[in-house]
């Protein structure tokens, strides 16, 4: 959740030249771990206080969706049977690779949709199919830290 708040927040740091020590510190940080982890595309990046982001829109997507889900998770999933499957209930490995694996359909179609035809899908769809990988893997994260801890496994 910090790093989706730091690469929002980081153009401001970035573009502001009244912004404090710190937050030209931190936003720098974060522009050098997105380098790191991504290519920086500006042309495949949000654009914020004239910056590009510190990582490009599908990255951006992987990890707020990531965020969300996992506020998602700690406002409701422990106290909501309904959101995780229960351990033992059949909810196995095969089904968390499932799950991932229909995630990141929709990114691989649109890799194959820009191989074929030479057009880029537009950010907000790189956003989108990333956001859609980020919720998938921290929701099968999440239960499988569930399913462990509800079984006393350490």
């Amino acid at each position: 959740m910090l790093w989706a708040g730091a690469i929002t927040l980081a153009p401001f740091g970035i573009s502001s030249n009244g912004a404090a020590p710190i937050g030209q510190f931190t936003a720098r940080l974060a522009y050098l771990a997105g380098a790191v982890i991504c290519h920086q595309r500006p042309d495949r990046s949000f654009t914020w206080a004239g910056q590009p982001w510190p990582v490009c829109a599908r990255c951006a997507g992987i990890y707020l969706g990531a965020a969300a889900m996992a506020l998602l998770f700690l406002s409701v999933g422990p106290r909501d049977s309904r959101f995780l499957p229960a351990p033992g209930s059949g909810a196995d490995g095969a089904s968390a690779r499932l799950a991932v694996g229909v995630a990141v359909l929709p990114a691989g179609l649109s890799l194959l949709w820009e191989w074929a035809t030479g057009q880029t899908p537009p950010n907000l769809v790189r956003a989108l199919t990333g956001a859609l990988i980020g919720a998938v893997v921290t929701w099968v994260v999440m239960r499988a830290f569930r399913a462990e801890h509800a079984l006393g496994v350490n």
